[in-house]
């Protein structure tokens, strides 16, 4: 199955944007309901200082008027990968689609310039399950990083400037709002003369 076909049947109308410094408790929420899950107890303050650094691409899933999700994305200047950080929905609120919305927005905002890209990830091992399913192969283990017993998997997924075109069409179709700088990502391409 391809990343389109695992990624477009799940996709859940919704607003995903940028975030700002007014989304930190929205997002210190998700977080928390995530915390002894899928995120060790303790690395909240981790979480904290890297939204407060604000050095990567950083968005908030809103769904019935509310912040449900966040993840961020990683644009290397030195070479075709990026590093998919903190990608988290809220526990009340998945299964239900967002958080194959935030994965497909967050990899439809990489820039391949006509060669394929590495998307890099670290999961612990309850959510690989769920990054499995789109093609992410595990490339090493990072023993005990999340604490005693609970290993971080280093994961991959090459993709292509095809598959990252077809997932921007596929946010489109399924009436997923991709706000970056404030205009919605179909409304970014300049004019030219």
């Amino acid at each position: 199955m391809s990343l389109l076909e695992s990624v477009s049947s799940h996709l859940t109308p919704c607003t995903i944007r940028e975030y700002t410094a007014e989304d930190l408790p929205a997002c210190l929420r998700v977080y928390h309901s995530n915390e002894g899950v899928y995120y060790p107890a303790g690395w909240v303050e981790q979480f904290t200082n890297f939204l407060e650094r604000g050095t990567s691409y950083f968005l908030v899933v809103e769904h019935e008027n509310e912040i449900v999700g966040c993840g961020g994305l990683e644009l290397s200047g030195h070479g075709p990968w990026a590093r998919l950080i903190y990608g988290m929905i809220h526990q009340d609120r998945q299964k239900k689609g967002l958080g194959t919305t935030l994965l497909a927005a967050r990899l439809s905002l990489l820039e391949p310039e006509g060669q394929p890209v590495q998307a890099l990830l670290r999961s612990g091992t309850k959510a690989a399950s769920f990054y499995d399913r789109f093609g992410f192969a595990l490339q090493s283990v990072a023993q005990n990083h999340y604490g005693p017993g609970e290993h971080g998997g280093n994961l991959e997924l090459t993709i292509t400037p095809e598959e990252v075109d077809a997932l921007r069409a596929a946010l489109v179709e399924r009436q997923v709002n991709l706000v970056i700088n404030d205009l919605p990502a179909d409304e970014t391409v300049a004019e030219e003369e």
